[in-house]
């Protein structure tokens, strides 16, 4: 009867612990996917519209590599989106957002090799940006890292996917929120075209202040998701 009792208590405190992981990494998940949820949904005030939302990264750990000056290096990821922006009366995107959540305890590294990177690009193209080193802004409690082009710019390499030779890219972001130790790179699309009937801006100076005024409702956006 002893041996009996005793089994059963083990058992009962097997099965508690096992329930208490379950939950745990449920728990988990719901945390996750909550806030990066909040990146995905929000409504613009200038006709801005998201137009489509892809969830590429949902459970374990995704790492994905980017270049720096010292070499490849990894970016730790738990969950990411992409999530793409458009004026729905004009034909092109404005931009690609990826939002991507670090695993616990990678974030501070994570966050220093996005930034590595970025300036990387930002010193591997001259044109890129209008400052030797992305600008560096407080948006609405996030840390925004900006680089741009000082041009629209076009060239010559032609390929399957780029049959016209446009440099897909006028201008890269990163958004971090410490707090929720997340790290999302937007990458504006050019938005006219070399020749034939021209869409979208005219210059940069026209571009310029539509990207920084949907950084600011952007990030408000977010804060209101996540009711802050």
């Amino acid at each position: 009867m002893k041996l009996g009792i005793a089994t059963e208590l083990l058992f009962a405190t097997v099965l508690c612990v096992i329930c208490s992981v379950t939950a745990t990494i449920g728990q988990t998940k719901k945390i996750n996917s909550d806030i990066l949820e909040a990146y995905t949904k929000c409504k613009f005030d200038d006709g801005l519209k998201i137009v489509d939302v892809e969830q590429v990264v949902m459970d374990g750990v995704q790492s994905r590599t980017v270049e720096t000056a010292k070499g490849r290096k990894s970016i730790s990821r738990i969950g990411s989106y992409r999530v793409m922006i458009k004026y729905p009366k004009d034909d092109y995107y404005l931009a690609n957002i990826r939002p991507e959540r670090s695993f616990a305890g990678d974030y501070d590294e994570d966050k220093q090799i996005a930034i590595e990177a970025l300036i990387k690009i930002n010193d591997d193209d001259s044109a890129l940006s209008q400052t030797n080193t992305p600008i560096i802004e407080k948006i609405n409690g996030f840390e925004v890292y900006k680089t741009n082009r000082t041009a629209f710019r076009f060239d010559s390499r032609k390929t399957k996917s780029n049959p016209d030779g446009e440099i897909d890219t006028v201008g890269m972001d990163l958004i971090f929120s410490d707090r929720d130790q997340t790290i999302t790179t937007i990458y504006y699309f050019n938005t006219r075209k070399p020749r034939g009937k021209a869409t979208g801006f005219a210059s940069i100076d026209e571009w310029l202040p539509v990207r920084d005024r949907f950084l600011i409702k952007y990030t408000q956006c977010i804060n209101q998701n996540l009711v802050r």
